[in-house]
């Protein structure tokens, strides 16, 4: 019988503007986070950044004196626009039609 797992697939790439980072993505997101996100009356772009740093497994980004930065909407909130849909292309949190619709404009 099949076992339901906490388990999600993970990737590991480099974020383009950040030379020599790793960053281990998750795939997706349960329903659990999913309610984490919007559990709070937070703005969409909050909300993002928060679901942002639930996808996000690890990193070896560091601060000045070499200490490895948490993985939290401050941090997250210092990655470029393009690093961030790079991220999110990484995911089935959104899909490509997303990017497309997002540059037309109405």
């Amino acid at each position: 019988m099949p076992k339901l797992s906490d388990a999600i697939e993970t990737t590991k790439t480099s974020l383009p503007s950040i030379k020599g980072s790793e960053v281990e993505i998750r795939k997706d997101l349960r329903a659990g986070d999913i309610e984490k996100v919007y559990s709070e009356d937070n703005s969409d772009i909050t909300s993002a950044l928060k679901a942002l740093t639930l996808l996000i497994k690890d990193w070896n980004l560091e601060d000045e004196e070499g200490k490895k930065e948490e993985i939290n909407i401050k941090n997250v909130r210092k990655l470029t626009q393009s690093d961030i849909l790079f991220v999110l292309k990484q995911t089935n949190f959104i899909n490509e039609q997303d990017f497309t619709d997002a540059g037309k404009q109405k």
